[in-house]
């Protein structure tokens, strides 16, 4: 089995990949002054319904609020029945968003916050980004471009896990912070293209890359995405389901990231619903997102002023 899986793995030269990274990132410009029709984006469509004309010309906002961690919580109860993480690498991460949408733009503010261990070389460290990305909806997919700041160091992180782990009954972690904090900035830019799309499914490809300096990892990742909305007749309450298969390459800035961040392949899963008139509830678990073969569990609750905002893998992958 690990031979296939090592056949399987993207193996992409660093020189080659960066190169292909940088001419994406500039090359991202361009489809900004496309006069293309505007179109709803995948996580738009149908999700508008009734409500298209009554905003039509209005801007929307929303607020993301996104945890996930490498263990479930509290599996000691459902070990049988959830698969075990390492409890390592990326051990926790969270998300915060808030964003407006608006004539085919949607603007928006991410805060991340990940918590990253490494067991067998005794050292952990704390991952901090802030960012800020615009993205236009086209009649083909969308585009994307963002910039901000990325940083490492000790930011509390060691507290937030040993009381999550005392508070679900598990050992604390006792491991040393690195000495050094560092500091950098940030480029992401990411393509999405419509491949298939019938009223409530939409099937997607993409590419996402992020330029680093200073610290964290660069990266190239690519996939398909389908987009399945749905609505509970019983409850009018609409909801999506979004699955997404992909390839991935992590170019560390740093040693200390080289043993947390792999290449390879994942595949993940993600449910949304709208709970309440302005709230959505969305659910997500993945494989191997940071190739250390391990899974990742995860929440989303998001407020929206008009439009239902499902959650989206693309956004919790990494920063």
């Amino acid at each position: 089995m690990k031979v296939i899986w090592e056949h399987l793995v993207f193996k992409f030269s660093s020189d080659f990949t960066q190169h292909i990274s940088f001419f994406i990132l500039v090359s991202i410009f361009l489809p900004f002054h496309l006069n293309g029709t505007p179109a709803l984006s995948d996580s738009l469509d149908f999700l508008r319904m009734d409500q298209r004309d009554s905003i039509a010309g209005k801007p929307d906002y929303h607020f993301k609020i996104s945890y996930w961690n490498d263990n479930f919580g509290y599996q000691n109860a459902i070990r049988d029945l959830v698969y075990p993480g390492k409890d390592d690498g990326v051990t926790a991460a969270f998300r915060l968003q808030y964003g407006i949408f608006h004539h085919a733009y949607t603007t928006n503010i991410d805060l991340y916050y990940a918590i990253l261990t490494n067991r067998e070389s005794d050292y952990r460290l704390d991952l901090i980004a802030v960012r800020v990305t615009n993205e236009k909806t086209l009649s083909w997919g969308s585009v994307m471009l963002g910039f901000g700041m990325i940083g490492h160091g000790n930011f509390g992180g060691a507290k937030i896990q040993n009381w999550y782990h005392k508070l679900g009954g598990y050992n604390e972690v006792d491991l040393e912070y690195l000495d050094e904090s560092t500091f950098g900035i940030t480029a992401t830019a990411q393509v999405q293209n419509r491949i298939w799309q019938k009223p409530h499914t939409t099937i997607s490809s993409f590419l996402a890359t992020a330029l680093r300096t200073g610290t964290g990892v660069s990266y190239l990742r690519g996939g398909l995405t389908l987009n399945q909305t749905y609505r509970i007749p019983e409850f009018g309450t609409p909801g999506q389901i979004q699955l997404l298969v992909g390839g991935f390459n992590y170019f560390p800035t740093l040693q200390i990231f080289n043993p947390l961040f792999r290449q390879g392949l994942m595949a993940g899963g993600l449910v949304s619903a709208k709970i309440f008139p302005h709230g959505t509830l969305s659910l997500w678990a993945t494989m191997n997102q940071y190739g250390l073969k391990s899974p990742h569990y995860g929440i989303t609750i998001a407020y929206q002023s008009k439009i239902f905002h499902p959650g989206n893998l693309s956004g919790v992958l990494f920063p």
